[in-house]
């Protein structure tokens, strides 16, 4: 679905050293300079007072010690310890060594530490199978990339955030799918749906705390990734799904969940982010997935009122669009930021723990260093002879294999998030509707029970 082959140009500079001359004399003039050739023997003879340095370089200076530890949880499990960003060195036996300032940070009571992607925090020691879920729960029943729908030559569902200040809404991925699609012969929207009435993409959304859907500035979103009890979709869609949600989706030892959002609600607008939210896609005929972290995620939804009663349901408005004179509402509007290594980790995640039909030496995507790309597997290291393409999943692994390299032509970074001057992520909106539904509690068997 989603690297830039960046050439670079060089420039050899020649210098010229000129050595010459005085001017040339013609025979007979009379201004003929003569030139002293006899050597000044006492400034010839006079010794040379200058000396050989011979002292040793300080290795101390400057300063190395300007990469502290990383912050870690303290042996009591109950704090943080964090270095001070640039230590202290001392010189010994030649050589430098470096001590930087500890400071140890509690946690609050009744809390403990532990590593959120591998950086410590504090968090209330608790377990989400004991959790009491918020009533105002909603079941996405619809999500897919926008931009995508064109009408007289004009796309009227382009869509959600300006991330690069321009002015302009920036929707990379949408771009990438619209252009692939018809190479690959990949109905992507069609595949995410298709998993949610499976029931192999189960996404619900938490709405801990609001209080009032007109005005309320203070509202966290959870979201989950669960499973529906009775694997009837129909009933989801009028409001009526019960889920249960996945362990995974909560921080270890506690019962913070992974992708939370602040969200506030103006004129009943809930507006949630930005936070960092971990995609998963389902692609082929099963549960297979690729995974990769949004940054930077935003959403802006317009609640509504459940049909059932139960939970909460949200759509969007025309002004979601960047094109709202069509007056066409297309869902509430999810965008964010996917880094090239997000995307490229998880497409080589996929090839090799999914498609076993594939053969080829190393990653499918892989950064070099000397051109400064990401670049596909050389195609002769490359099998796909051992795909069926008859089967979904083994035909996407196929296609994938075959067309890496003409993919990554089309599949350009829009973003740079460094300011190196080098694009390295995608920017991404998709549309997504909402309707009220119940969250029963954790995975039973994960919480003891059968």
């Amino acid at each position: 679905m989603r690297s830039v082959v960046i050439g670079a140009t060089s420039i050899l500079l020649s210098v010229g050293v000129l050595t010459g001359c005085g001017d040339d004399a013609e025979p007979g003039d009379s201004d003929t300079q003569e030139v002293d050739t006899v050597a000044d023997t006492a400034s010839d003879t006079t010794d040379d007072t200058s000396t050989e340095d011979t002292s040793v370089a300080d290795p101390c200076t400057p300063n190395p010690c300007t990469t502290a530890p990383a912050a870690s949880c303290g042996d009591d499990g109950a704090s943080i310890t964090e270095y001070a960003a640039e230590g202290v060195c001392t010189v010994i036996d030649g050589a430098s060594a470096c001590d930087y300032q500890v400071t140890s940070n509690a946690c609050a009571p009744g809390e403990v530490c532990g590593l959120t992607d591998g950086s410590p925090r504090c968090a209330i020691s608790e377990d989400p199978c004991d959790l009491a879920f918020d009533e105002s729960a909603s079941y996405v029943w619809f999500l897919a990339v926008a931009s995508q729908i064109e009408s007289n030559g004009e796309l009227i569902d382009d869509c959600c955030f300006d991330f690069d200040g321009d002015g302009t809404v920036d929707n990379r991925v949408g771009e990438v799918i619209r252009d692939l699609g018809g190479i690959v012969n990949v109905d992507f929207n069609g595949s995410i749906g298709q998993a949610i009435a499976d029931g192999n993409l189960a996404l619900v959304f938490e709405i801990a705390g609001l209080d009032d859907w007109t005005v309320d500035p203070d509202v966290v979103i959870n979201g989950h990734y669960a499973r529906d009890t009775d694997l009837d979709f129909t009933n989801n869609l009028v409001g009526e799904g019960v889920f249960e949600v996945t362990p995974n989706n909560f921080w270890p030892d506690t019962a913070d969940a992974r992708y939370a959002f602040e969200a506030s609600v103006q004129g009943g607008i809930l507006s949630a982010g930005p936070a960092t939210f971990d995609l998963s896609v389902p692609v082929g005929d099963g549960d297979q997935r690729v995974n990769a972290k949004l940054l930077e995620t935003r959403l802006d939804a317009k609640l509504e009122e459940s049909p059932s009663g139960t939970g909460v349901s949200f759509d969007g408005a025309a002004d979601f669009t960047a094109n709202p004179e069509a007056g066409i509402i297309f869902g509430a509007r999810l965008g964010g930021v996917l880094p090239e290594a997000e995307l490229y980790g998880g497409i080589n995640d996929f090839m090799s723990g999914v498609c076993t039909c594939v053969s080829m030496a190393g990653p499918m995507v892989s950064f070099d260093e000397s051109t400064n790309a990401w670049e596909c597997a050389q195609a002769a290291t490359i099998d796909t002879s051992a795909c069926d393409t008859t089967v979904q999943t083994e035909d996407i692994c196929s296609k994938i294999g075959t067309f890496c390299s003409l993919a990554l032509t089309i599949i350009t970074p829009d973003l740079d998030r460094d300011n190196d001057g080098r694009n390295d992520a995608f920017s991404l909106g998709a549309w997504l509707k909402g309707v009220g539904a119940d969250i029963t509690g954790v995975y039973p068997e994960a919480c003891g029970s059968p």
